[in-house]
């Protein structure tokens, strides 16, 4: 699933929440910080069809584990123009998994920012 495909589908499941009175206004406000974040390299740039990152919501293998790319920072790049990617637990690839980190957990305390050269694709 892509980027756009998965922000919709978050956006759809927060709004369904919210009007269930399962969510609130805090919910809703990371939802529109996601879309800000994501607004110009994901959403626009689909429109204009570029290509996006080809890690981005795959399974890859570092360090010997399988790991999901949750994320990418095209504007960073290394010395040698790469891009660096945020890796999470396989287990995470999971949307249930994976909204409950983003909303109760700490990514940054089981996910690392790696190059794409240290990946491997499965």
């Amino acid at each position: 699933m892509n980027m756009k495909q998965r922000i919709y589908d978050e956006l759809s499941r927060v709004l369904t929440d919210y009007e269930n009175g399962e969510a609130n206004e805090f919910d809703l406000y990371r939802m529109l910080t996601i879309i800000q974040i994501r607004w110009e390299d994901t959403i626009t740039a689909e429109e204009w069809q570029i290509m996006e990152n080809k890690f981005l919501g795959a399974i890859v293998e570092w360090q010997n584990e399988r790991w999901y790319v949750d994320n990418t920072d095209e504007e960073f790049k290394d010395e040698f123009e790469e891009t660096s990617l945020f890796l999470l637990p396989e287990k995470y690839a999971d949307a249930e998994e994976n909204d409950k980190l983003m909303r109760y957990g700490s990514p940054d305390s089981v996910g690392y920012w790696v190059c794409e050269s240290e990946v491997k694709a499965i």
